[in-house]
């Protein structure tokens, strides 16, 4: 029954949608590839092992100053060298997680 339900409110969420980009969007799906790059490492492999052996990326901020916010600690992606994955005079123009969706 809950198939029935799913099917009948993907059709309406379709239809609501068609006619803009988000009507495409919820048609489609299109998986290329698995990455990831998070506080643990900067790839699918190394990040796996990390969670599996138990350790935890959670630190204080380095890449920013926190002083204006109430949390001082998180899940920061470090030693990530942006001009691994293009060219360096291109790093300046992209935001950094353009860098991180192209890395993964």
């Amino acid at each position: 029954m809950s198939l029935f339900f799913y099917s009948l409110f993907k059709k309406n969420l379709r239809n609501f949608f068609k006619n803009t980009i988000l009507g495409d969007i919820l048609r489609r799906v299109v998986v290329t590839g698995i990455g990831m790059i998070n506080a643990l490492g900067h790839d699918r492999e190394t990040s796996f092992k990390k969670i599996v052996d138990g350790q935890c990326g959670i630190d204080t901020f380095k890449v920013f100053d926190p002083e204006r916010l109430a949390a001082k600690i998180g899940g920061e992606v470090k030693d990530f060298d942006p001009a691994t994955v293009m060219d360096p005079k291109e790093v300046k123009k992209a935001d950094r997680f353009i860098h991180f969706g192209l890395k993964a």
